[in-house]
């Protein structure tokens, strides 16, 4: 009898604790997706390195025609 007792308590103790850990995981799993959707995706940061590359350029073109209008 207290073998039975013992062996439910004991599966009892592990049902919780697989619940705590799949809700942790189920939690863990929607803020990984969330963080996919929300952030820069490495295409997007591509494409704002080469915008940020062309006006990097044009701020170049400007010192050097301002420089060459002082000579």
């Amino acid at each position: 009898m207290e073998a039975e007792l013992a062996k439910w308590a004991v599966m009892t103790v592990i049902g919780i604790a697989v619940w705590f850990l799949k809700t942790t995981i189920t939690k863990l799993q929607n803020d990984v997706d969330m963080i996919k959707r929300d952030y820069l995706h490495k295409e997007d940061f591509r494409e704002f390195k080469i915008e940020l590359r062309s006006m990097f350029e044009e701020l170049r073109k400007d010192i050097r025609s301002m420089n060459h209008e002082k000579s």
